[in-house]
């Protein structure tokens, strides 16, 4: 199965590995409840029937820790539970939940972190300031690209001020620091 997954093109992968080098186990600003982030990769097949459907088929939670101590196993549906030694047979699609719960979790972190504030606001704030800088406002380039920078300056400036400075909203609600995500976002660029 795995082998004619892989040769006939449907098997897909997602690397979360960028997300190993954000601290784990803080809490954050104004709680005492600790707060991780995991680095997981997810394997995913297109079935082969007459409705294709991209299905989760196997998630590693951490991918960068080799230290035998840790225990790192691939979830996989239907799994015997994985989540405490000897687990119970009946409760084997709790530990394929919080697999997914996790995957999840990390799409949306990779998400906000490098494509969200690192791309969009980070990187269009400096294309928005030399476009004004560096173009006549007769350029044809500068006529395409103005209307899309309407209020580029003042929503990364309200951001800076209230989302993603210390002990702002970021820093309150995501799963690493807020330095960590601060250094995650200039890293996309």
């Amino acid at each position: 199965g795995e082998y004619l997954i892989a040769a006939e093109g449907r098997l897909y992968v997602q690397d979360f590995s960028m997300l190993s080098s954000l601290s784990s186990g803080h809490t954050g600003a104004g709680s005492n409840e600790a707060r991780f982030v995991y680095s997981p990769i997810a394997f995913y097949a297109v079935t082969a029937d007459s409705n294709p459907r991209l299905l989760p088929i196997a998630i590693q939670m951490r991918q960068n820790d080799r230290d035998p101590a840790h225990w790192d196993p691939i979830f996989v549906p239907h799994m015997p539970n994985a989540m405490v030694s000897g687990g119970n047979v009946n409760t084997a699609d709790w530990s394929w939940m919080v697999a997914k719960t996790c995957v999840s979790c990390s799409s949306q972190i990779y998400h906000e972190f490098f494509e969200h504030l690192g791309r969009s606001h980070f990187l269009m704030e400096s294309v928005s300031m030399v476009t004004n800088r560096c173009f006549s406002n007769k350029h044809p380039v500068y006529a395409l690209l103005k209307p899309h920078f309407i209020g580029t300056l003042a929503i990364n400036d309200f951001g800076r001020n209230t989302l993603v400075n210390d002990g702002g909203t970021v820093d309150r609600i995501m799963s690493c620091t807020i330095e960590d995500f601060r250094q995650s976002a200039s890293k996309a660029l």
